[in-house]
């Protein structure tokens, strides 16, 4: 391994893993001109991983075809070792599918070979800004804000993600929130803003529904005569969110056309005006949020691979009710009191009960559905304690409202008399199922089952 001290403005470092000698030689030109003062190289995985043991880097350059590594797994274990630095992919392959697998594996980016002196800038920059602004939050980031006091939480999961965004707050870069409905994408929207130390407004847009012309007007504005009944100039919401935060909601239903507007927008923040032909420029920090799975947009070529890569460096994704369950409680407890408070009662509380019922549903639309739940609750209790018997008379008339889908499902196991399976007839059938699979093997209808052979053999006895 060798290094390679450039002259830099900020002491950023960046650990080129290529066994191409010509790549650290070309990085390091570009590297100096946004702010990295060393670049050190390793020639295989071995050596690199040995690097980032003795020293932290802020920037990992990773060709994933080293002679010592196979490819698969190579991306996991530098982002494991090299946490909290970014890793960029560096490859000649140049397949969308590779480019957006990496993406969604945690990289900070895809550089395609052969190298452009361009997209080597724009990545340093993005690299530099990324961890100046981590320096600024340091080490102390873990602690909880007063910005997410909004938020009721106690899991793990979602401590984690208060303080992802803790730490990416400050960038200014834009940060894509990803989740079901009802998850609370834009309260997490809000609390970025409030930690991000801008002084501009939060201004939020339901993108859904709107075409390429409307979604000019509503972000850009126009001019006067742009349209029939445009009898002055309006200014858009970009200016209205002008040092402050734009959250643009349900991003994964803009279409081709806006999707092309807003690249040149999130880029280099400028736009014109519908009816206008003279530039403009607007400083605001975008947050976008979507319940889609936007790389299956990319697959299906409904949503731009450009684009997505741009809205990739920021993820933040919201996990669901059903993951969190520990949250329920809290939740519960919340959104009681908040409905003690429309009702005009002293107290209304919930008890375990009433939680442990909750607990053991999957709440498809999460944390509004159960504020509903106990909004309902609340409302008909007599007492100021929330029944649990209203959660399973919830519970039951959902099931059963959601029934006929889970009885068109034609291959699932009935009885032939039509009664429903017990458990003990399901796993019969199961392990019956495996060993006619498997040609009566108990071995290998064991490996297919995931279960030991004993416990195969255990099971035929008893039957």
């Amino acid at each position: 391994m060798k290094g390679a001290p450039t002259p830099g403005r900020a002491g950023l470092s960046a650990l080129v893993v290529d066994d191409d000698p010509a790549v650290p030689a070309i990085v390091e030109i570009y590297a100096a001109a946004s702010g990295f003062a060393s670049v050190e190289s390793a020639a295989t995985a071995a050596a690199a991983l040995e690097a980032l043991r003795v020293r932290p880097f802020d920037l990992v350059l990773l060709d994933l075809g080293l002679p010592d590594r196979p490819e698969k797994g190579l991306l996991r274990e530098f982002l494991s070792s090299a946490d909290p630095a970014p890793v960029a992919v560096v490859t000649a392959d140049d397949r969308i599918e590779t480019a957006v697998g990496c993406m969604r594996e945690g990289a900070f980016d895809f550089v395609e070979k052969p190298l452009s002196p361009a997209r080597l800038i724009s990545l340093f920059s993005h690299a530099a800004e990324k961890a100046r602004f981590g320096r600024i939050i340091g080490e102390g980031a873990g602690v909880r804000s007063a910005a997410f006091a909004g938020i009721v939480a106690e899991s793990a999961l979602m401590l984690d993600l208060f303080r992802a965004a803790e730490r990416i707050a400050p960038s200014g870069l834009p940060v894509l929130i990803s989740g079901e409905s009802g998850t609370g994408k834009e309260l997490v929207a809000k609390a970025l803003h409030d930690l991000s130390g801008r002084d501009g407004e939060f201004v939020t847009v339901n993108t859904a529904g709107l075409d390429g012309t409307l979604f000019s007007d509503v972000l850009f504005g126009h001019v006067k005569g742009a349209y029939t009944g445009a009898e002055g100039t309006r200014e858009g919401l970009v200016r209205r969110a002008e040092r402050g935060t734009l959250f643009l909601d349900e991003i994964g239903d803009i279409g081709s056309e806006v999707q092309v507007k807003l690249l040149r927008f999130l880029q280099d923040g400028e736009f014109y005006q519908l009816g206008s032909d003279r530039k403009e420029y607007a400083d605001c920090r975008l947050v976008l949020a979507t319940n889609a799975d936007l790389y299956d947009g990319v697959r299906k070529k409904t949503f731009r691979a450009d684009l997505y890569y741009r809205l990739s460096s920021h993820p933040l994704v919201i996990p669901p009710l059903r993951e969190r369950r520990e949250d329920i409680g809290p939740l519960a407890a919340h959104f009681a009191a908040k409905a003690a408070n429309r009702l005009g009662r002293d107290r209304i509380e919930t008890d375990e009960a009433f939680v442990a019922v909750l607990a053991n549903y999957g709440f498809p639309g999460n944390v509004r559905e159960l504020a509903a739940i106990v909004e309902g609750a609340a409302a008909a209790s007599a007492n100021g304690r929330i029944s649990a018997s209203f959660a399973r008379a919830y519970i039951a008339r959902h099931a059963r409202e959601t029934a006929p889908a889970a009885a068109a499902c034609a291959d699932y196991p009935d009885l032939p008399d039509g009664r429903f399976p017990t458990l003990e007839e399901i796993e019969e059938r199961h392990i019956a199922e495996a060993l006619r699979r498997t040609g009566g093997n108990q071995s290998a209808a064991a490996a297919l089952l995931g279960v030991a052979q004993s416990t195969i053999s255990r099971k035929l006895r008893r039957g």
